[in-house]
């Protein structure tokens, strides 16, 4: 029963290909006190599942999917040295592009959020978000093993477990455990989490945030004389295969 609860609490993956519409989310200019409350949030990136860590989780797959293709040689892949290494600004990269000209990304989720969820609900979220008791239960989770990509991405597509090397799915593997209550003394931090995630205004963030994800990534252009394709010419040539 709990890890339902959990599980029904997560951004799934796949809500973000296929089940999210813009009709899920509203767009109308949001006043000036609705704005700020929005950029308090975005402001608090330490919190739990913050917008911008919940935006870079949300972007993670749809990242390592494009990373995979920028060598075709057999020791390319996640066990590789240098994928680790590389793949956080690889990631930072194709986010940006994807943004609006000019924007950041924290004025961009801003923006997003404050379309997409009442002036109440964002002050609710805020105070959730950055409450000591959720942050501490969070900390000892982590501490424990509990990795917040895998979280959020409970339900990834089939096919994707070649997009994560051997020690991330030995994470995601840990994971499963804490959140099954498999690992001793989980109970108590699970439940002031789930406290959280489990509010309908988390749901509802979980989806503008997913929303706002598929708005900036249909943004991008796939000619061949796009962002996207001269962002990985470059980075081909940053990581190509050595000479051999």
């Amino acid at each position: 029963m709990f890890l339902l609860l959990m599980r029904q609490c997560t951004l799934v993956i796949a809500l973000l290909l296929f089940g999210a519409t813009a009709g899920d989310i509203k767009a109308q200019a949001p006043d000036d006190i609705r704005l700020e409350a929005a950029q308090t949030l975005v402001n608090d990136k330490d919190g739990l599942l913050a917008p911008v860590q919940l935006f870079g989780l949300t972007a993670d797959l749809f990242c390592r999917s494009y990373f995979a293709e920028l060598r075709r040689d057999a020791d390319w892949g996640p066990n590789h040295p240098s994928w680790s290494k590389w793949l956080p600004d690889f990631c930072t990269e194709l986010v940006q592009i994807s943004l609006p000209e000019g924007r950041s990304l924290e004025n961009f989720l801003a923006l997003e959020l404050a379309i997409g969820l009442t002036y109440p609900e964002l002050v609710l979220l805020d105070a959730r978000n950055s409450d000591p008791a959720v942050a501490a239960a969070t900390l000892r989770l982590q501490g424990l093993g509990l990795n917040w990509i895998f979280f959020v991405q409970a339900e990834r597509p089939s096919g994707t477990a070649g997009l994560y090397s051997s020690a991330e799915r030995e994470a995601a593997r840990r994971t499963v455990q804490i959140l099954r209550r498999e690992v001793a003394g989980v109970e108590s931090d699970l439940r002031a989490v789930a406290l959280y995630i489990g509010a309908p205004a988390f749901a509802k963030y979980q989806r503008t945030v997913g929303q706002a994800f598929m708005n900036s990534v249909g943004r991008l252009d796939s000619s061949s004389q796009g962002k996207l394709a001269t962002l990985m010419r470059a980075w081909h040539y940053k990581i190509r295969e050595p000479a051999r």
